[in-house]
């Protein structure tokens, strides 16, 4: 007589064993200080990490928390993954200044740990460049309306920010001559505009642009014939800022770097590769514009020592 049980048997089994796992999981969490290992790789991986001394590129990871497996036993070794939901980006202008962040999250199990990855490609343009850029395009020409009876010539130009837009100062002088009188008018336009990411020419362009409250009551009515007039519309065609070069040689660099295993240092080791690139965001510094181009691929990252 022949009784099948392990369809009984095998159920209650599992049960005893993943019962079992998390209390052997639990307990060795305990007498293993974990934490004390995960800070010390939490501190260090918030450490600028050079991935190309030619180009003087450099990669930083701004970690936000942290999500570790189960323990598993293999050979006689114990094996954990950790994960850290970070932002990651590359800069070509130097090592970057971080600010570390010594305060540990709490650990959260995750199953599902995963070595995918987004890293934040930055195309950088100072103010003082992009000012530059603009001056060769609008200083000292004069420009014309309703028949000539409205005219400015451009002085000088600024570039700076205001919380998400881009502020463009004129520095003017013209005439505006109403029936016989002509006025003349001397001052400082303020207008702003929303800075946005062309992919089409790789640069950064500008659109809405408008009047800004900074400009003076009775260079209002100016401001608002050159909102209104062509002006307009071929500044907004001439503020062109290229990051072609920029985010190519960032792109070119990481790509080189993750897909072979690359020592950031004696005791980081990154490997990974990248499948494609997508455009973020733009986004404005007291000093600069930044474009984000975000790299999409896998990463992991081994600390070798502690």
């Amino acid at each position: 007589l022949k009784i099948g049980l392990a369809r009984f048997v095998e159920p209650a089994l599992q049960n005893q064993m993943t019962r079992l796992s998390g209390q052997l999981d639990q307990e060795i969490q305990k007498r293993l200080n974990l934490r004390e290992y995960i800070q010390q790789a939490w501190l260090k991986l918030q450490q600028p990490v050079q991935i190309d001394k030619t180009y003087n590129a450099w990669l930083t990871v701004i970690p936000h928390d942290i999500r570790i497996s189960p323990l598993q036993a293999a050979n006689g070794q114990l094996n954990l993954r950790i994960g850290f939901n970070s932002f990651i980006q590359t800069v070509t202008n130097g090592k970057p200044t971080v600010k570390i962040n010594p305060t540990l999250p709490k650990l959260i199990t995750d199953k599902r740990l995963t070595d995918n990855v987004q890293i934040g490609l930055v195309g950088e343009v100072p103010f003082t460049h992009a000012t530059q850029l603009l001056k060769e395009q609008v200083t000292g020409k004069t420009y014309h309306a309703e028949g000539g009876k409205q005219q400015i010539t451009v002085n000088d130009v600024a570039i700076s920010s205001s919380g998400d837009k881009l502020v463009v100062m004129l520095d003017i002088n013209g005439k505006v001559k109403t029936g016989l009188f002509t006025k003349k008018i001397i001052g400082k336009v303020f207008l702003k505009a929303i800075p946005y990411y062309d992919a089409a020419t790789t640069s950064i362009r500008i659109r809405n642009l408008d009047y800004d409250l900074q400009t003076k009551d009775q260079l209002l009515r100016t401001a608002s014939w050159l909102v209104k007039g062509k002006f307009i519309q071929n500044l907004e065609q001439q503020v062109n800022f290229p990051v072609k070069a920029q985010l190519d040689q960032a792109r070119t660099l990481l790509q080189k770097s993750l897909d072979q295993a690359t020592f950031a240092d004696q005791s980081i080791l990154l490997k990974g590769n990248i499948r494609s690139f997508t455009p973020d965001n733009i986004y404005l510094t007291p000093t600069s514009i930044i474009t984000m181009l975000n790299a999409q691929g896998n990463l992991s990252v081994q600390i070798l020592k502690l």
